[in-house]
């Protein structure tokens, strides 16, 4: 009974192939539908056998972009972490350009794809890993939402804006710490690995140095700028005389100019426009 069900399975697949390829399927199709805040993919192999699997986007923690080798073409992956495990797309999916359109609105603060997809295709056949998103207030939210009480000269928010930005890209640069060392495919070459340690280090420096800044002590906004912007460039400091590598210490500068952007901006003598951190 066995080897006859088996064998009635075996014809049926072959002829739901034939059936497939004549409809110019080759391979199993997937196909993503939103219908906020549940994500759907829909997926039919060759032998027609369907199947579903749905997200709510609000369980999301983390969103991760990188790519596939395929030998011959390369496929940019999002992948989505869930209190369960992570979900997958790629750009082959049907419906994928929807979904990157809609994500800036579904997720706070995940950045427009012209700011991060070339970063991810290029250079060709590498994994490119980056995280694009994280579970929290984003950075262009944090400096808006602070921005018009530390603009009255409350100058305790200012620290606490820029310890908070310290802390988000501590965040940001440990998941891709841990991750390397869950699975090292991630990362192009431990030249990748190694530049994140100082920046973890230089984030962590200034963060205890803005933490032993009194502002009863200071009589203006503009004082609590000039030394908050003083301790940062001192710890910064500190951390370049290490014997550093040039990648090492471009990274280390970045994270300090980041921060300066942020702590400067807080204390524009009007609101306005200002060009979100990446």
């Amino acid at each position: 009974m066995n080897v006859f069900n088996s064998l009635r399975k075996l014809a049926r697949n072959v002829a739901e192939r034939h059936r497939s390829a004549a409809e110019g399927r080759t391979t199993t199709v997937y196909t993503i539908s939103i219908d906020e805040p549940i994500i759907t993919i829909d997926s039919t192999t060759v032998e027609n056998q369907n199947d579903s699997r749905s997200f709510d986007i609000n369980d999301v923690t983390v969103a991760v972009a990188f790519k596939r080798d395929l030998m011959f073409v390369d496929n940019v992956c999002l992948s989505f972490e869930l209190p369960t495990g992570w979900v997958e797309v790629d750009e082959e999916m049907q419906g994928f350009g929807t979904l990157l359109e809609s994500l800036e609105s579904l997720l706070p603060g995940f950045p427009p794809s012209v700011e991060w997809w070339h970063g991810v295709c290029i250079p060709a056949f590498k994994t490119n890993y980056t995280v694009l998103w994280t579970r929290g207030i984003g950075v262009a939210d944090l400096i808006s939402e602070q921005k018009v009480k530390a603009i009255q000269s409350e100058a305790p928010v200012l620290i606490d804006v820029a310890k908070r930005y310290c802390t988000l890209q501590q965040n940001k640069w440990q998941i891709e710490f841990d991750q390397y060392n869950v699975d090292k495919s991630y990362f192009n070459h431990v030249g990748r690995y190694t530049f994140i340690k100082p920046r973890l280090h230089v984030l962590q420096a200034m963060f205890d140095e803005l933490s032993k800044i009194d502002t009863t002590e200071l009589a203006s906004l503009d004082d609590v700028k000039n030394a908050a912007i003083a301790v940062c460039r001192s710890a910064t400091r500190v951390e370049l005389t290490s014997p550093l590598t040039s990648v090492e210490e471009a990274a280390i500068l970045e994270e300090r100019r980041k921060l300066e952007f942020v702590i400067s901006t807080i204390v524009q003598d009007e609101l306005g426009m200002f060009e979100p951190l990446n």
